[in-house]
Order: structure tokens, then sequence, then C-alpha cells
């Protein structure tokens, strides 16, 4: 019947039949319904063009057939109106099939789309590359994607950046307090806007852009980024592409959050406390990327005469005494919120204050010296006890601003401190002796609270023109006192 209204009925006039009831007028449904009705039966389309049925005309006068409130047709016959309620629901069933047939396959399009991409982002831990997949994907799959871009907001300045473009055209800062993309972030609702040139809240944008889409990367309640699309060409953005791009979005916020907290996990996990690394998966900055000058305690400690000792024991008993003195001093550091930056052997660098700020971390840095210092007794017992010698470790703490954040290469980054107060601190620590905490003058006054020493005295360290002031620490009051 469908070749029947192709070839006998114009394609324009039949178009809502062709569409509405080709099953119903196809093969034995229509036989079936004129041998129940009893008589011969005419359908028309809407111009009066007979599409089903044969003969003269019957007599009586044609019942229109109507779906959604749209005329598709016309029944003539004794029991047209019967007919032609029966013929209305049935294209109103045929209609709602078809819409089903669509959206489910459009649903296994977006979820194949989405599987790949996941995928694929999950090959790659670093958010630049997940980003570059992600706007891939959004020009490919969205239709007049002249220029996709992921932004992200930067802490520091307030500006949302190019994380990734489909290329440089659009690329540049844009504020997330205003603008159409930083209004998409603020609100964390993604939006279409196909008016560009007439809408206000689009001021800023390129002269060449004429449509906007955009969609937030939002985890839980946390808004970390907008995917953006522009068209130039004049073409309209809808539904369906709003709804694509915020699926991508969404898969793009996940991998972000994922590589994020896998960076902090795997940087920090082992030498920070289950607590700081909680604080720093839930914060919404965790660590910066960058480097940034901050105010720390640095702590450094080295194991006395421990190297020509080392030459004496077996390489079983030399591993065996390192692991067991640094699984002890470990935990102490952790205990203050202490993060250890660096084994060199039996030496240990530890910053407190970074990569999260704390108030107190001169006072958190002596009182951990004083507590490692405490446990060396237990340390030494069970060195004996497994026949080791007896080992001593000297600490030297300093105070003073340092530039922390990633330091390295591209192939290899660690988080880590530099400046010269790192360097005062390990030419503190190589005036301690075995047992002995000597501290800068600036960490006991940076404590805040009363410090016990035995004593205090000036060092010359190399590299610096003047003397610098240390005191012999044995002790700290409450609260830090371990």
């Amino acid at each position: 019947m469908v070749e029947y209204l192709q070839t006998r009925v114009g394609r324009g006039a039949v178009r809502s039949l062709a569409v509405k009831l080709k099953n119903v007028l196809r093969g034995e449904v229509m036989s079936l319904i004129e041998a129940l009705a009893g008589a011969p039966l005419v359908v028309e389309d809407p111009s009066g063009r007979v599409v089903y049925g044969c003969g003269g005309r019957p007599v009586s006068g044609g019942e229109p057939v109507t779906c959604d409130g749209r005329l598709l047709g016309y029944v003539r016959g004794d029991r047209a109106p019967l007919v032609a309620a029966l013929l209305g629901h049935l294209a109103a069933l045929a209609a709602e099939a078809r819409a089903l047939g669509r959206e489910t396959l459009d649903k296994y399009k977006e979820l194949t789309m989405l599987y790949a991409v996941t995928e694929e982002m999950a090959a790659g831990l670093e958010r630049e590359e997940i980003a570059r997949v992600v706007v891939d994907e959004a020009k490919r799959l969205i239709k007049n994607a002249d220029h996709v871009s992921l932004l992200v907001p930067n802490v520091e300045t307030g500006l949302l950046e190019t994380l990734a473009a489909s290329d440089g055209a659009f690329d540049g800062n844009r504020s997330p307090v205003g603008g159409f993309a930083g209004e998409v972030m603020r609100r964390g609702r993604g939006e279409i806007v196909n008016d560009v040139r007439d809408n206000p809240r689009c001021a800023g944008e390129p002269a060449a852009v004429r449509a906007l889409v955009c969609a937030a990367l939002k985890v839980k309640d946390r808004v970390t980024g907008v995917l953006r699309v522009a068209n130039t060409s004049g073409a309209e953005y809808g539904a369906g592409d709003l709804k694509l791009l915020s699926a991508l979005a969404f898969e793009a916020a996940v991998a972000i959050e994922n590589a994020r907290l896998a960076f902090i996990r795997e940087t920090f996990g082992r030498f920070l406390s289950d607590e700081v690394v909680r604080r720093l998966l839930d914060s919404r900055e965790g660590v910066r990327l960058g480097g940034e000058k901050v105010t720390v305690s640095i702590m450094m400690t080295d194991l006395r005469g421990f190297t020509p000792l080392s030459e004496k024991l077996a390489p079983e008993a030399v591993v065996a005494v390192i692991n067991n003195y640094l699984k002890e001093m470990v935990e102490i550091i952790q205990k203050y919120g202490g993060t250890v930056l660096e084994f060199v052997g039996d030496a240990v660098m530890v910053v407190f204050g970074a990569p999260l700020p704390l108030d107190d971390h001169a006072a958190r840095a002596l009182a951990c010296a004083v507590e490692m210092q405490s446990v060396m007794p237990e340390v030494n017992r069970w060195n004996a006890a497994h026949g080791h010698p007896a080992i001593e470790m000297g600490i030297g703490v300093n105070t003073g601003p340092v530039v922390v954040g990633n330091i390295g290469s591209e192939k290899r980054t660690k988080y880590g401190c530099v400046g010269s107060q790192v360097n005062l601190a390990s030419r503190i620590e190589s005036f301690a002796a075995g047992g002995q905490i000597l501290a800068a003058a600036e960490t006991v006054r940076s404590s805040g609270v009363p410090v016990k020493a035995r004593g205090w005295r000036e060092i010359h360290p190399k590299g610096f023109r003047t003397p610098v002031v240390v005191y012999d620490v044995e002790g700290l009051d409450a609260p830090y006192r371990p």
C-alpha cells in the first residue's frame, strides 16, 4: 500500500498518511476492516485523492480521520464514522510505536557513544587527555559544532580557561561571573542560545558566533567546568543536542574527577594520614597543579654514622634496620599532619603546612620531632632483639617561605618544595648530633607555645652570609606535649 501511495498520490499530500497509517493501510488490515463494516470503503488523503478503495464514491459524506489534532484524510462509506475513529486510533498507535523505535535507537546510539568515550578516557589519567577526547567526540557527534571547547575555572585568576578546544579560533579566558559559559558554570545547568547576537547574556562572545549550547561538568553538587559548542553558520541547536552534550559533560566530569583523585592518592596516599588524604579528596581545589609560595615548616632527619655502619652489615640487615626505623617515623609524621617529600637512604624530608595549610605548622613540626626522638629507644630495642646495632638520629627544623608544587619534567613529576629556607633546614640538620633537635629561632617563635630548650647558639651554615640562631629543643608544653 505504501508503494501505491507513493505512485498514485503526490508525496507531499500523503506525507501524514505515509507516516501515520502505513501499517494500517498495508496488507490485510483494511480488507478486514472493510469486511467488518459490511460495505465498501474509500479512504482519501486530505486533498481528496483516493488512497484506498476503488469504484464510484459512496453516497454518504466523508468522515475525517484525525490523529493528535491533525487531519490525515477522510473515510467514505456506510460505517465511515466508526472506521474513521478506528483508523485514527491505529494511526496514533503506529506513531507511538515509531517514536518509541526512534527513541530506542537514539538511546542505543547514545549508550554506544558513551561506552566508547568512557573506554577511551579510561586509557589516560591526565585531565588534558580526557578533555581532548571529549572535545573531539562532541565535534564529531553534534551537528553544526563549528567550535568545541572544555573550560575549567582557575581558582587564582577567577576566570574560565580553555583546557582543550577543537581549534584556536575562540580560545581565551572567560569570567565565570559573566558571559554565557560563566552563567552555565554558576548555575550548574546546561542551556541553549540560538540568538547570540540579540542576547545580552552572550556579550563578549566572538562576533562570528551565532548559536551556543553549553553543558556543565558536574560531580555531585560541585560544578567543575563547562563543555561549550558554538555555531557560526546560523544553524540552531535543539534539545537533542543539549541532551547529548550533557551526557558527554557528565562522563568528562567523572573522568576528570577520577584523574584528580588518582593523582592525590598516588602522590600522597602512602605518606599522609587518612584524614589529610580525605580532606584533599573532599576539597574543591585538591592539590594545586602549579607552584605557589607559602610559609611552612621543614624538618630534616638523618641517622648519624649509618653510612659507615651499613658497610659492615649484610644488605638484608641494612634494609631491615632502615624499614623498621622509617615505619616508626612515618607513623609519627602522619600523626602530626606532616607530608613526607623525600626518602634519601636513611634521611627524611618532611614539610608541615603543605599541601594543606596548617596554622600551627611550626608547633606541629617541633612536637613531631620531639616524639620521633622519644621513640628511638624502642627502635633500638627492636634492633637489639634482631641482632642489629643501635642507631641515632639528628633532626633540624626551619620555618620560612618556600615554593611548593609539582616539580620535574613532563615525563616525571613529584610534589616538592624549593627555596633557600629548604637549604637552611638541611644545613641546620647537619649541625645536630645524634639524639638532638636543632630548631631555627623563627620556628620557635612561630610555634606560639612554650618550648623547652637546653640552650641556644649561633651556627654559620654554608651558603648563608649571616649566622643563624638555633635552639636545642627538648620538649613542648601542652597541648603539643607528646
